[in-house]
């Protein structure tokens, strides 16, 4: 028999990504994302300004983490793949 229970895990730091970003470490964390309208459309770019609960802080797996989006968004620096991968330099 497989036990479905929910687990404590620790709300991760989304402030500063881009919502793309943020979801898949949202995801991998076990926290669902929202924005601050529960019943709209979670944002697909910009980057996230704000969160509730706050990073570190432990929750139910599948509890939402509401975001909201920076007023401004500025560019956000990527960093290079080769500068993460020694590989692909050249």
């Amino acid at each position: 028999m497989v036990r479905l229970d929910r687990v404590r895990v620790l709300v991760p730091r989304l402030v500063g990504m881009e919502v793309v970003s943020a979801y898949r470490i949202a995801l991998i964390s076990g926290v669902a994302l929202r924005g601050p309208d529960p019943q709209g459309v979670l944002p697909l770019r910009g980057v996230i300004g704000d969160q509730q609960p706050t990073a570190g802080t432990s929750v139910w797996s599948g509890d939402p983490v509401t975001i909201s989006l920076q007023a401004s968004t500025a560019p956000v620096e990527r960093a290079h793949l080769a500068a993460i991968h020694p590989s692909r330099r050249r």
